[in-house]
């Protein structure tokens, strides 16, 4: 039952209400977008990290560009997947007639983390790959670290996934006050991550310089983090920070799990709920086709 409501989830994901064969041709269609997508990011990661890579190994700073790759995939898959929690976790509109099933509503919670986990880890894989395949061909990589940064692979997701389902968690809470406006509020939030996120992509040449130029007080500051510190450790191949890195990210994950298990039935049966607003009647006006459908569109 649990594969099958994630084979739900992803199929809600491509057909969105499309018939068979539309279906099909969208899940192909998103298919090859992130497929260019992982192709521009590892494409746009990739002259950073050979930019980067072989003056920080010179200057003891391995770590340091373990860290950079961490942070900088953190970043990019906890924006990327907040609106995804928010949408699967607290208003999903299937919540009412999977609970209405002979369904667990703890197998039901499971199947969206594991769902958005993979939304995770799909977000963060090209640069964390595109970091240690050019660490690879530029420095080498020992048979340990090669096994570390695949278990940071799979660890770093978790506690982007743990943060980014509080942060849904908070935006779904402010939208659902907004009554009949929450749709233009979640619209204005993603376009202002998507302003933020392309204003970062058009200085990455500055932000390139400006690392080169500082980066014995960014490591100083970033070995103060003890969190950081490790996380560099542990893809230089370190298993004691990697033990620690993994703590980190496991501990938060499963805490919001808990917390998430103990509230699922009141955030499901709440989904879609909004406040009371009372009609008021007035005079007819009658428009022309055009402006009403034009009407119709902007208020939705």
């Amino acid at each position: 039952m649990f594969f099958s409501l994630l084979r739900i989830r992803f199929w809600s994901l491509f057909s969105q209400g499309s018939r068979k064969g539309a279906s099909t041709r969208r899940g192909i269609l998103l298919a090859a977008l992130y497929l260019y997508l992982i192709g521009c990011i590892g494409l746009l990661f990739y002259m950073l990290f050979s930019a980067i890579c072989v003056p920080f190994a010179e200057m003891g700073l391995g770590w340091f560009y373990f860290t950079l790759a961490g942070l900088m995939g953190f970043a990019f898959s906890f924006v990327g997947t907040i609106f995804f929690s928010q949408s699967q976790l607290y208003e999903a509109r299937d919540n009412q007639l999977l609970l209405s099933m002979p369904l667990r509503p703890g197998t039901i919670l499971a199947s969206r983390m594991v769902f958005l986990w993979l939304m995770d880890f799909a977000m963060n894989l090209p640069i964390w790959l595109t970091a240690a395949l050019v660490y690879a061909g530029k420095i080498g990589l020992g048979g340990f670290q090669c096994l570390s940064l695949t278990l940071l692979a799979l660890l770093l997701p978790c506690f982007s996934l743990a943060l980014s389902t509080l942060a849904a968690w908070g935006v779904a809470k402010l939208t659902r006050r907004l009554g009949r406006f929450r749709t233009l509020m979640t619209m204005a939030l993603s376009v202002a991550f998507l302003l933020a996120y392309l204003y970062c992509y058009s200085q990455i040449q500055a932000i390139l310089l400006l690392l080169l130029q500082n980066v014995q007080l960014l490591a100083g500051w970033a070995m103060a983090v003890a969190p950081f510190y490790h996380l560099g450790l542990a893809g230089l191949g370190n298993p004691g920070s990697l033990l620690l890195t993994a703590a980190i990210c496991l501990v938060p994950l499963l805490a919001v799990g808990w917390l998430l298990s103990r509230t699922f039935l009141s955030i499901a049966l709440s989904a879609g709920q909004t406040g009371r607003w009372k009609e008021r009647r007035g005079p007819l006006r009658v428009n022309s086709l055009p402006r009403a459908l034009l009407g119709r569109e902007l208020r939705r």
